[in-house]
């Protein structure tokens, strides 16, 4: 779902992408919220890191295209927070030491940062 979503998206303006991206990963905070008080192993939680892991592979990927028009640092940057969030996510899907919390708070401070 997420994937044609931004594929349809990124044939936007870059002011309706980065909206649309910003719509994305607020869906994902709330989605990570329902999932921290129903369980991460409940179908809202493994829906909640599916689709997490959905977006951020996106999110990635796009990033790394060389039309990418962000500058070279803020991309490295959230490159490297998109691997962290990948590694959570994984940890949490296999019941090891991966926190939910992290997840919310990263999603939530990049969501900001997009919306400004």
């Amino acid at each position: 779902m997420y994937t044609s979503y931004y594929a349809e998206s990124s044939q936007l303006s870059g002011c309706c992408q980065k909206s649309n991206e910003v719509e994305a990963i607020n869906h994902l905070v709330a989605s990570l919220k329902d999932a921290k008080i129903q369980g991460i192993q409940s179908p809202v939680g493994v829906k909640a890191l599916y689709q997490t892991n959905l977006v951020w592979s996106y999110l990635l990927e796009d990033l790394c295209k060389p039309e990418n028009a962000l500058p070279d640092q803020l991309k490295a940057d959230l490159v490297s927070i998109g691997i962290f969030i990948l590694k959570e996510v994984g940890r949490l899907r296999q019941n090891e030491d991966g926190n939910i919390d992290t997840l919310i708070d990263l999603n939530a401070m990049i969501s900001t940062g997009l919306a400004q």
